[in-house]
C-alpha cells in the first residue's frame, strides 16, 4: 500500500537525520510529515472578508458552532478536528504554550472585539475538536478574510478589525498555503475585486494550488430568489430554485475570470439554510408546519416581499410577526417557502431535514469534497508533506556543510518515492488535464478528448473511489474475473487507439497513462485471482 510505503521512506529518512544533530530541523520536518498522513486532510475555507465563510463552515458541520454576523467577525484561523469530547486549545504566538479554554470562550477568542484586541492578537490558532462524523474524512479550517493589499474597498473593514491589509492576507494565506484543499467563496455578483483577489489567489500566493485541491463557492445563492417577474423562471416560480438561476454565473465565472484555471468547479450554496436545518428548533419547526398549510401561491406571493412578511398582519398567515421572524432569521425567506413545500409534500423528521440540506446545495457540496479531495486524500497529503521535508533539505544544505553525504541520501529515498509512485503520474496527468479545460474557452485547446473519454480518466484516477471496482467504473464487490476483462478490454482499446495513424501526437503521453494505468490494474487483479484460488 502506498501508506505502507510512504511511511517506510519517511521513517528511513528520519533513522539517518537523527544521527546529526544539524539535521534536527529535517528530522522534526519528517516527524510532522508523518503525522499528518496519519491525520484527515485539512480543507481551508477561504475569501474576501464578509463572504460568508464561517456560516459555510457551520454548514458543512451541521451545527452552529462558529460565531457568525453581518460584519466580518472571523479574526483568528479556526481548525475544527473530530475527537470524543468537546475542548478548545489556543495556540498563541511568540513562543507561549499552548492552553485549553471553555468552549463557550471560542466566539470571544475568535471574533473581533475591541475590549478584547490585545489577547486576540496574541493567538495564532485555535483548535475546535469534537464529536462530528464529517471531521472523520476532513479537518476544517476557518480564516479570516482573505483580500488584496491594494483592496481599497475592504479597507474600512480590515481596519475594524484592527489589522492591516497584509496581516489580513498573511493570517489566511498562511493557513490555506498549509491546508491539503480549499473551499473558496464568491459572492453572488461577479465583481472586479473577486476577480482581482482570486487572480492573486492562484498565482503569487498559492501557486502549487490546482482544480486537484481547490473548489469554488458561490455564497448565498437564496439572493436569487425570488424570480423577477419578466425573467423566464417566473412561468415557474412555485417550483423554481435559485441554484438552477445560479448554475449559469458560475458558468460565467468559470469562463471569464482564471476560477476556470484554479477551481474543480464552482459550487452554489445556500449555507444559512443547511445550517438551518439542522438547528431548526421544535417550536420552529411547528411554525414550519403552519405555513405548509398554506397554498404555495399565498405563502410564495407573502415571502416575496421578506420585509413585510416579518412587520405586516396578514389573515391568511397562521402566525404572528414574532413568529416569523424567527423562521426568517433561521432559515432566510427562500428557506421558508423550500421548507414549506417540503412539509406539503409529505416530508417529515430526519428526511424533512436532509432535503433542506440537499435544496441549500451543501449535501452537494460535501459529496464533491468527500469524492474530489477525498479520494485522493493520501496522494495530496503526501504530496505536501515530501514538498515541506524537501524545502527543509535545501534549507538544511546552506547551512550542514558536514552532512552533505546524509543530505543526498534523504534526498535520494525521497525522490524515489515520488518517482516510483503511480500516483503521482496520476496527479500530474489530472493537472494537464484541468489546464487543458480551463485553455478551451481561451481558443487553446490542448490533447482533446471525447466527454467520455474524459470522464474515463477521471474514473481510472480515483474521482469517484480508488478501489480497482471504482477505477473500472464497476460496483463494487464484482468479481475479479468480470473485472480483469473490463481492464483487458480497456487496455486492447486504447493499445488500439496509439495504432490510428491520423492520431494527434500531443495525446501520446495520455495513451502511454492509460495503458499503463491498466497495465498496472491487470497486474493487481491477476495478483488477487491467484490469492483468491490458494488451497490452503
Amino acid at each position: 500500500m502506498l501508506e505502507d510505503r510512504a511511511h517506510d521512506a519517511l521513517e528511513r529518512a528520519r533513522r539517518i537525520a537523527d544521527r546529526y544533530t544539524e539535521l534536527a530541523a529535517i528530522s522534526q520536518a519528517l516527524e510532522l510529515a508523518e503525522t499528518r498522513l496519519h491525520q484527515p486532510m485539512r480543507v481551508a475555507v477561504a475569501g474576501r472578508i464578509k463572504r460568508g465563510k464561517s456560516t459555510l463552515v457551520n454548514a458543512m458541520l451541521g451545527d452552529e458552532l462558529v460565531a457568525t454576523g453581518r460584519e466580518e467577525l472571523t479574526y483568528n484561523v479556526i481548525e475544527l478536528c473530530h475527537g470524543p469530547a468537546l475542548h478548545l486549545a489556543v495556540h498563541y504566538r511568540n513562543g507561549h504554550p499552548s492552553e485549553g479554554r471553555p468552549l463557550d470562550e471560542l466566539a470571544q477568542l475568535s471574533s473581533w472585539s475591541r475590549e478584547h484586541l490585545d489577547e486576540l492578537a496574541a493567538i495564532r490558532s485555535l483548535e475546535v475538536t469534537l464529536p462530528n462524523a464529517i471531521l472523520r474524512r476532513f479537518r476544517l479550517v476557518d480564516t479570516p478574510g482573505l483580500d488584496s493589499v491594494f483592496d481599497v474597498d475592504s479597507a474600512n473593514a480590515i481596519a475594524k478589525l484592527g489589522l492591516d491589509p497584509e496581516s489580513v492576507t498573511r493570517a489566511s494565506t498562511d493557513a490555506v498555503d498549509s491546508a491539503d484543499a480549499v473551499v473558496y467563496l464568491f459572492s453572488r455578483a461577479l465583481s472586479a475585486n473577486d476577480v482581482e483577489v482570486v487572480r492573486e489567489f492562484g498565482a503569487a500566493v498559492l501557486s502549487h494550488m490546482s482544480p486537484i485541491k481547490a473548489i469554488g463557492v458561490l455564497s448565498r445563492a437564496d439572493a436569487y430568489w425570488p424570480p423577477r417577474p419578466d425573467s423566464e423562471w417566473w412561468e415557474h416560480r412555485y417550483n423554481y430554485d435559485p441554484l438552477d438561476r445560479a448554475r449559469p454565473i458560475v458558468e460565467r465565472y468559470l469562463r471569464e475570470t482564471p476560477a476556470g484555471d484554479l477551481f474543480y468547479d464552482v459550487l452554489p450554496v445556500v449555507a444559512k439554510l443547511a445550517v438551518g436545518a439542522a438547528t431548526l428548533t421544535e417550536t420552529e419547526l411547528g411554525y414550519v408546519e403552519a405555513l405548509g398549510q398554506l397554498p404555495a401561491e399565498v405563502l410564495f406571493r407573502r415571502l416575496r416581499d421578506e420585509q413585510l412578511f416579518a412587520t405586516e398582519d396578514f389573515p391568511d398567515i397562521p402566525l404572528d410577526c414574532a413568529a416569523r421572524r424567527a423562521l426568517l432569521s433561521r432559515l432566510g425567506n427562500y428557506g421558508v417557502y423550500a421548507a414549506g413545500a417540503l412539509l406539503r409534500d409529505g416530508a417529515r423528521g430526519d428526511e424533512f431535514r436532509a432535503a433542506l440540506v440537499t435544496r441549500s446545495g451543501v449535501a452537494a457540496l460535501r459529496d464533491v469534497v468527500t469524492e474530489h479531495f477525498g479520494n485522493r486524500a493520501l496522494l495530496i497529503k503526501l504530496t505536501g508533506v515530501l514538498r515541506d521535508v524537501l524545502n527543509a533539505r535545501r534549507v538544511a544544505q546552506a547551512g550542514a556543510v558536514d552532512a552533505a553525504a546524509p543530505l543526498r541520501e534523504i534526498g535520494h529515498i525521497i525522490g524515489q518515492l515520488a518517482s516510483t509512485e503511480h500516483g503521482f503520474r496520476e496527479l500530474d496527468v489530472l493537472r494537464e488535464h484541468y489546464q487543458v479545460r480551463a485553455d478551451r474557452p481561451a481558443g487553446r485547446p490542448g490533447p482533446m478528448l471525447s466527454r467520455a473519454e474524459e470522464e474515463e480518466l477521471l474514473t481510472v484516477t480515483g474521482e469517484h473511489g480508488t478501489s480497482c471496482a471504482a477505477r473500472l467504473g464497476c460496483v463494487e464487490g464484482t468479481p475479479v474475473t468480470t473485472l480483469l476483462d473490463v481492464a483487458t478490454g480497456r487496455l486492447d482499446h486504447w493499445k488500439t487507439r496509439a495504432l490510428d495513424p491520423s492520431l494527434n501526437r500531443s495525446l501520446t503521453p495520455l495513451l502511454e497513462f492509460f495503458t499503463d494505468t491498466y497495465q498496472l490494474l491487470i497486474y493487481h487483479l491477476a495478483e488477487a485471482r491467484k490469492h483468491l484460488a490458494f488451497d490452503i
